[in-house]
Protein backbone atom coordinates (compact mmCIF):
# COMPACT_ATOMS: atom_id res chain seq x y z
CA UNK A 1 0.00 0.00 0.00
CA UNK A 2 1.42 3.52 -1.15
CA UNK A 3 0.71 6.61 1.47
CA UNK A 4 0.71 9.66 1.70
CA UNK A 5 3.71 11.20 2.77
CA UNK A 6 5.53 14.05 3.42
CA UNK A 7 8.98 13.29 2.91
CA UNK A 8 10.87 10.55 0.32
CA UNK A 9 12.73 11.08 -2.60
CA UNK A 10 11.86 14.14 -4.39
CA UNK A 11 11.70 15.89 -7.32
CA UNK A 12 12.98 17.08 -8.47
CA UNK A 13 17.79 14.78 -12.74
CA UNK A 14 21.43 15.29 -11.82
CA UNK A 15 23.36 13.41 -9.41
CA UNK A 16 23.76 17.30 -7.65
CA UNK A 17 26.58 19.94 -8.23
CA UNK A 18 26.07 23.42 -6.78
CA UNK A 19 28.10 25.64 -9.13
CA UNK A 20 29.16 28.71 -7.40
CA UNK A 21 29.40 30.91 -10.61
CA UNK A 22 28.14 30.96 -13.96
CA UNK A 23 27.41 32.55 -17.15
CA UNK A 24 23.92 32.25 -17.96
CA UNK A 25 22.50 30.99 -20.62
CA UNK A 26 24.49 28.52 -22.83
CA UNK A 27 27.80 30.02 -21.20
CA UNK A 28 30.43 28.34 -19.56
CA UNK A 29 32.50 28.74 -16.15
CA UNK A 30 35.56 27.12 -15.29
CA UNK A 31 36.20 24.06 -12.53
CA UNK A 32 38.52 24.06 -10.31
CA UNK A 33 40.74 22.42 -13.06
CA UNK A 34 40.11 24.65 -15.59
CA UNK A 35 37.50 22.27 -17.14
CA UNK A 36 34.28 24.14 -18.50
CA UNK A 37 31.12 23.55 -16.61
CA UNK A 38 27.52 24.67 -18.82
CA UNK A 39 24.71 26.17 -17.20
CA UNK A 40 21.33 27.15 -18.91
CA UNK A 41 18.33 29.05 -18.85
CA UNK A 42 14.58 28.88 -18.77
CA UNK A 43 12.22 31.91 -19.78
CA UNK A 44 8.01 31.57 -20.19
CA UNK A 45 5.18 33.36 -19.12
CA UNK A 46 2.88 33.19 -15.77
CA UNK A 47 -0.51 32.83 -16.32
CA UNK A 48 -3.91 32.70 -14.46
CA UNK A 49 -4.39 28.84 -13.46
CA UNK A 50 -8.51 29.98 -14.10
CA UNK A 51 -8.50 31.51 -17.15
CA UNK A 52 -5.65 30.62 -19.09
CA UNK A 53 -4.35 34.27 -19.82
CA UNK A 54 -1.21 35.80 -18.96
CA UNK A 55 -1.80 37.42 -15.23
CA UNK A 56 -2.09 41.41 -15.26
CA UNK A 57 0.18 42.27 -12.81
CA UNK A 58 4.02 41.82 -12.13
CA UNK A 59 5.02 38.59 -12.05
CA UNK A 60 7.19 36.75 -9.29
CA UNK A 61 8.64 33.73 -9.28
CA UNK A 62 11.05 32.26 -7.03
CA UNK A 63 13.33 28.62 -7.37
CA UNK A 64 12.74 26.17 -4.83
CA UNK A 65 15.06 23.29 -5.38
CA UNK A 66 18.78 24.95 -6.26
CA UNK A 67 21.39 26.09 -4.32
CA UNK A 68 23.11 28.47 -4.90
CA UNK A 69 19.71 29.94 -6.14
CA UNK A 70 19.70 30.67 -10.00
CA UNK A 71 19.54 34.08 -11.35
CA UNK A 72 15.38 35.31 -12.08
CA UNK A 73 14.13 38.14 -13.63
CA UNK A 74 10.80 39.48 -14.63
CA UNK A 75 8.67 41.95 -16.48
CA UNK A 76 5.38 41.55 -16.18
CA UNK A 77 4.04 38.04 -17.21
CA UNK A 78 7.63 37.05 -18.46
CA UNK A 79 10.27 35.62 -16.12
CA UNK A 80 13.60 34.27 -17.34
CA UNK A 81 15.54 32.09 -15.04
CA UNK A 82 19.43 32.13 -15.95
CA UNK A 83 22.47 30.11 -14.02
CA UNK A 84 20.71 26.79 -13.84
CA UNK A 85 23.10 23.58 -13.82
CA UNK A 86 22.22 20.88 -16.64
CA UNK A 87 20.21 18.27 -15.33
CA UNK A 88 18.58 19.93 -12.99
CA UNK A 89 14.72 19.50 -11.62
CA UNK A 90 12.92 22.27 -9.60
CA UNK A 91 9.90 23.89 -8.88
CA UNK A 92 9.54 27.63 -9.68
CA UNK A 93 6.60 29.03 -7.29
CA UNK A 94 5.07 32.02 -9.17
CA UNK A 95 2.43 34.90 -7.94
CA UNK A 96 1.77 38.08 -8.20
CA UNK A 97 0.74 39.83 -4.79
CA UNK A 98 -2.01 41.33 -3.88
CA UNK A 99 -4.68 39.17 -5.89
CA UNK A 100 -2.61 36.01 -7.01
CA UNK A 101 -1.44 33.51 -4.41
CA UNK A 102 1.96 32.23 -4.35
CA UNK A 103 1.67 28.90 -6.40
CA UNK A 104 3.90 25.90 -6.52
CA UNK A 105 4.40 24.24 -10.14
CA UNK A 106 4.47 20.80 -11.58
CA UNK A 107 8.49 20.45 -11.64
CA UNK A 108 10.63 21.75 -14.33
CA UNK A 109 13.83 19.69 -15.77
CA UNK A 110 16.48 21.09 -17.57
CA UNK A 111 18.83 18.70 -19.13
CA UNK A 112 21.44 20.04 -21.68
CA UNK A 113 20.01 23.03 -23.69
CA UNK A 114 17.64 25.95 -22.89
CA UNK A 115 14.02 25.59 -22.11
CA UNK A 116 11.55 28.61 -23.29
CA UNK A 117 8.61 29.55 -23.56
CA UNK A 118 7.05 27.09 -20.67
CA UNK A 119 4.00 28.17 -19.05
CA UNK A 120 3.66 28.69 -15.10
CA UNK A 121 0.45 28.87 -12.91
CA UNK A 122 -0.51 31.48 -10.60
CA UNK A 123 -3.95 30.89 -8.64
CA UNK A 124 -5.95 33.85 -7.89
CA UNK A 125 -6.87 34.99 -3.99
CA UNK A 126 -10.36 35.36 -5.11
CA UNK A 127 -10.80 32.36 -7.08
CA UNK A 128 -9.20 29.77 -4.10
CA UNK A 129 -11.73 31.37 -1.91
CA UNK A 130 -14.65 30.57 -4.28
CA UNK A 131 -13.55 27.27 -4.32
CA UNK A 132 -13.46 26.75 -0.77
CA UNK A 133 -16.88 28.43 -0.39
CA UNK A 134 -18.25 25.95 -3.49
CA UNK A 135 -17.39 22.92 -1.95
CA UNK A 136 -18.42 24.08 1.83
CA UNK A 137 -14.80 24.13 3.33
CA UNK A 138 -13.38 26.83 5.94
CA UNK A 139 -9.54 25.84 5.75
CA UNK A 140 -8.06 25.79 8.88
CA UNK A 141 -5.01 28.09 9.46
CA UNK A 142 -1.39 27.17 8.67
CA UNK A 143 -2.74 24.26 6.09
CA UNK A 144 -2.37 24.46 2.28
CA UNK A 145 -4.96 23.57 -1.28
CA UNK A 146 -3.50 21.85 -3.47
CA UNK A 147 -4.53 21.38 -6.81
CA UNK A 148 -4.29 17.93 -8.40
CA UNK A 149 -3.99 17.11 -12.36
CA UNK A 150 -4.59 13.85 -13.06
CA UNK A 151 -3.06 12.59 -16.14
CA UNK A 152 -3.08 9.42 -18.34
CA UNK A 153 1.11 7.71 -19.25
CA UNK A 154 0.93 10.62 -22.11
CA UNK A 155 0.18 13.69 -20.12
CA UNK A 156 -3.65 14.06 -20.72
CA UNK A 157 -6.18 15.16 -18.57
CA UNK A 158 -7.84 11.76 -17.15
CA UNK A 159 -11.59 11.40 -16.87
CA UNK A 160 -13.68 8.99 -14.60
CA UNK A 161 -10.81 8.40 -11.63
CA UNK A 162 -13.18 8.08 -8.81
CA UNK A 163 -12.82 10.21 -5.36
CA UNK A 164 -12.49 6.64 -3.79
CA UNK A 165 -9.36 5.75 -5.36
CA UNK A 166 -7.55 8.38 -3.53
CA UNK A 167 -5.44 7.27 -0.63
CA UNK A 168 -5.66 10.33 1.39
CA UNK A 169 -5.01 11.01 5.71
CA UNK A 170 -8.41 12.00 7.07
CA UNK A 171 -7.04 15.56 7.81
CA UNK A 172 -7.57 16.79 4.28
CA UNK A 173 -10.42 17.73 2.91
CA UNK A 174 -11.53 16.53 -0.22
CA UNK A 175 -11.04 15.46 -2.98
CA UNK A 176 -13.38 17.79 -4.56
CA UNK A 177 -13.98 18.06 -8.68
CA UNK A 178 -13.50 20.86 -11.02
CA UNK A 179 -15.49 20.34 -14.65
CA UNK A 180 -14.42 21.11 -17.51
CA UNK A 181 -14.16 24.91 -17.24
CA UNK A 182 -12.31 24.63 -14.01
CA UNK A 183 -15.27 25.53 -11.75
CA UNK A 184 -16.22 24.11 -9.10
CA UNK A 185 -18.24 20.91 -9.32
CA UNK A 186 -19.99 19.65 -6.00
CA UNK A 187 -21.92 17.19 -7.54
CA UNK A 188 -19.02 15.32 -8.90
CA UNK A 189 -17.55 11.98 -7.84
CA UNK A 190 -14.90 11.33 -10.64
CA UNK A 191 -12.62 13.71 -12.39
CA UNK A 192 -14.32 15.43 -15.67
CA UNK A 193 -12.87 16.08 -18.43
CA UNK A 194 -10.01 18.49 -17.10
CA UNK A 195 -8.56 15.47 -14.74
CA UNK A 196 -8.56 18.30 -12.44
CA UNK A 197 -8.94 17.74 -8.28
CA UNK A 198 -9.12 20.13 -5.42
CA UNK A 199 -7.51 19.17 -1.79
CA UNK A 200 -7.92 21.69 1.07
CA UNK A 201 -6.16 21.77 4.49
CA UNK A 202 -3.21 20.04 2.93
CA UNK A 203 -0.29 19.49 6.03
CA UNK A 204 2.96 21.68 4.88
CA UNK A 205 6.34 19.64 4.06
CA UNK A 206 7.00 17.30 0.81
CA UNK A 207 3.67 16.01 -0.15
CA UNK A 208 2.95 12.88 -1.83
CA UNK A 209 0.00 10.36 -2.44
CA UNK A 210 -1.11 7.20 -3.97
CA UNK A 211 -4.20 5.08 -4.67
CA UNK A 212 -6.11 2.82 -2.44
CA UNK A 213 -6.06 -0.98 -2.36
CA UNK A 214 -8.26 -2.87 -4.42
CA UNK A 215 -9.11 0.73 -5.75
CA UNK A 216 -8.32 -1.01 -9.62
CA UNK A 217 -5.98 1.98 -10.05
CA UNK A 218 -2.35 3.01 -9.42
CA UNK A 219 -1.69 6.42 -8.70
CA UNK A 220 1.97 7.98 -8.80
CA UNK A 221 2.96 11.59 -7.91
CA UNK A 222 6.22 12.84 -7.28
CA UNK A 223 6.84 14.58 -4.08
CA UNK A 224 5.58 18.27 -4.10
CA UNK A 225 6.18 20.82 -2.04
CA UNK A 226 3.33 22.26 0.11
CA UNK A 227 3.78 25.66 2.18
CA UNK A 228 0.99 27.24 4.33
CA UNK A 229 1.06 30.28 2.17
CA UNK A 230 1.18 29.06 -1.29
CA UNK A 231 -0.68 26.65 -3.15
CA UNK A 232 0.88 23.90 -5.04
CA UNK A 233 -0.31 22.56 -8.43
CA UNK A 234 1.33 19.03 -9.09
CA UNK A 235 0.18 15.88 -11.49
CA UNK A 236 -1.22 12.56 -10.86
CA UNK A 237 -0.51 10.16 -13.45
CA UNK A 238 -3.14 7.05 -13.17
CA UNK A 239 -3.37 3.79 -14.34
CA UNK A 240 -4.84 1.14 -14.96
CA UNK A 241 -3.67 -1.38 -11.74
CA UNK A 242 -1.31 -1.05 -8.67
CA UNK A 243 0.97 -3.47 -10.22
CA UNK A 244 4.69 -2.39 -10.98
CA UNK A 245 7.39 -3.79 -12.54
CA UNK A 246 10.26 -4.61 -10.35
CA UNK A 247 13.34 -5.32 -12.52
CA UNK A 248 15.36 -7.89 -11.38
CA UNK A 249 19.01 -9.56 -12.55
CA UNK A 250 19.94 -5.98 -12.37
CA UNK A 251 23.75 -5.77 -13.30
CA UNK A 252 25.84 -3.09 -12.27
CA UNK A 253 27.82 -2.60 -15.38
CA UNK A 254 25.15 -3.01 -17.78
CA UNK A 255 22.17 -1.06 -15.74
CA UNK A 256 23.52 0.99 -13.20
CA UNK A 257 27.10 2.81 -14.59
CA UNK A 258 25.42 4.05 -17.63
CA UNK A 259 22.87 6.09 -15.15
CA UNK A 260 25.83 8.48 -13.96
CA UNK A 261 26.82 10.03 -17.31
CA UNK A 262 23.58 9.83 -18.54
CA UNK A 263 22.25 11.79 -15.69
CA UNK A 264 24.77 14.32 -15.60
CA UNK A 265 26.15 12.94 -12.27
CA UNK A 266 30.04 13.34 -13.84
CA UNK A 267 29.77 16.58 -13.92
CA UNK A 268 29.75 17.37 -10.35
CA UNK A 269 31.04 13.97 -9.12
CA UNK A 270 34.52 14.31 -11.64
CA UNK A 271 37.24 17.40 -12.61
CA UNK A 272 36.89 20.33 -11.02
CA UNK A 273 33.06 19.64 -9.18
CA UNK A 274 32.18 19.65 -5.50
CA UNK A 275 30.80 16.33 -5.63
CA UNK A 276 34.19 14.93 -6.20
CA UNK A 277 36.47 16.62 -3.33
CA UNK A 278 33.27 17.81 -0.75
CA UNK A 279 30.97 14.47 -1.32
CA UNK A 280 34.67 12.59 -1.93
CA UNK A 281 32.74 10.43 -4.79
CA UNK A 282 33.90 10.27 -8.12
CA UNK A 283 31.51 8.53 -10.79
CA UNK A 284 34.29 9.01 -13.47
CA UNK A 285 36.21 6.11 -15.06
CA UNK A 286 35.27 2.18 -15.44
CA UNK A 287 32.27 0.51 -13.67
CA UNK A 288 34.99 -0.89 -11.52
CA UNK A 289 35.75 2.34 -10.05
CA UNK A 290 32.21 3.15 -9.64
CA UNK A 291 31.53 0.06 -7.98
CA UNK A 292 33.95 0.64 -5.11
CA UNK A 293 33.06 4.41 -4.60
CA UNK A 294 29.52 3.61 -4.40
CA UNK A 295 29.65 0.09 -2.48
CA UNK A 296 32.90 -0.31 -0.89
CA UNK A 297 34.32 2.54 0.15
CA UNK A 298 32.98 4.73 3.37
CA UNK A 299 31.33 8.09 2.48
CA UNK A 300 33.97 10.91 4.31
CA UNK A 301 31.27 12.60 5.32
CA UNK A 302 28.46 9.75 6.64
CA UNK A 303 30.54 7.66 7.98
CA UNK A 304 28.62 4.78 6.66
CA UNK A 305 28.62 2.90 2.94
CA UNK A 306 27.02 4.44 0.66
CA UNK A 307 24.28 1.61 0.09
CA UNK A 308 22.91 -0.23 2.29
CA UNK A 309 21.06 -3.63 1.27
CA UNK A 310 19.25 -4.35 4.54
CA UNK A 311 17.15 -0.74 3.99
CA UNK A 312 17.97 0.18 0.31
CA UNK A 313 15.59 3.08 0.30
CA UNK A 314 17.94 4.46 3.11
CA UNK A 315 21.24 3.53 1.36
CA UNK A 316 22.67 7.68 0.61
CA UNK A 317 22.94 6.69 -3.21
CA UNK A 318 19.64 7.06 -3.06
CA UNK A 319 18.56 9.53 -0.57
CA UNK A 320 21.01 12.29 -1.53
CA UNK A 321 20.38 13.33 -4.86
CA UNK A 322 16.53 12.86 -3.59
CA UNK A 323 14.35 15.96 -2.14
CA UNK A 324 13.90 15.78 1.85
CA UNK A 325 12.23 17.74 4.31
CA UNK A 326 14.03 19.67 5.88
CA UNK A 327 16.90 19.78 2.31
CA UNK A 328 19.67 17.63 2.78
CA UNK A 329 23.37 19.34 1.99
CA UNK A 330 22.84 18.02 -1.35
CA UNK A 331 22.05 20.71 -3.83
CA UNK A 332 20.22 19.26 -6.80
CA UNK A 333 17.22 16.83 -6.85
CA UNK A 334 18.26 13.85 -9.40
CA UNK A 335 15.12 11.84 -8.53
CA UNK A 336 11.46 13.33 -8.08
CA UNK A 337 10.32 10.22 -6.98
CA UNK A 338 10.67 6.91 -5.74
CA UNK A 339 9.06 6.06 -9.32
CA UNK A 340 11.59 7.29 -11.16
CA UNK A 341 13.00 4.61 -13.58
CA UNK A 342 16.32 5.03 -12.08
CA UNK A 343 15.66 4.86 -8.90
CA UNK A 344 13.49 1.79 -9.34
CA UNK A 345 16.41 0.49 -11.22
CA UNK A 346 19.06 1.20 -8.25
CA UNK A 347 16.95 0.69 -5.80
CA UNK A 348 16.34 -3.26 -7.59
CA UNK A 349 20.16 -3.62 -7.63
CA UNK A 350 20.86 -2.91 -4.04
CA UNK A 351 17.83 -4.89 -2.88
CA UNK A 352 19.74 -7.86 -5.03
CA UNK A 353 22.90 -7.01 -2.37
CA UNK A 354 24.63 -4.27 -4.58
CA UNK A 355 26.17 -6.67 -6.26
CA UNK A 356 29.80 -5.90 -9.03
CA UNK A 357 28.20 -7.85 -11.67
Amino acid sequence: MRTFHRHILHLLTVCAFALTAACGSGEETSGDDGEEIPSYSVDGTVLDFETGAAIAGSATVTVDGLQPPPTVSSSGASFTIEDIPPFSVFHILAGSPPNYRSTYNVATQVDDADVSGIELFAVRDAYLTELASAFGVTPAAGTSAMIIRVVDGSGQPYAGLPGTAFDLPTTIQGPFFLDAGRNPAPALSETSASGLVVLFEVDPGLVSFGSLPDSGFSLSMPDSPVAATAVTIADVTVGDDGSVDVPTNVSFSRDIAPIFPARGCVFCHDGGGIGKDLGGLHLNGAPEKMYKELAQEISPNHGTLRVDVNNPAQSLMLRMPGREDPPDAHPNVTFASADDPDYILIHAWISEGALEN
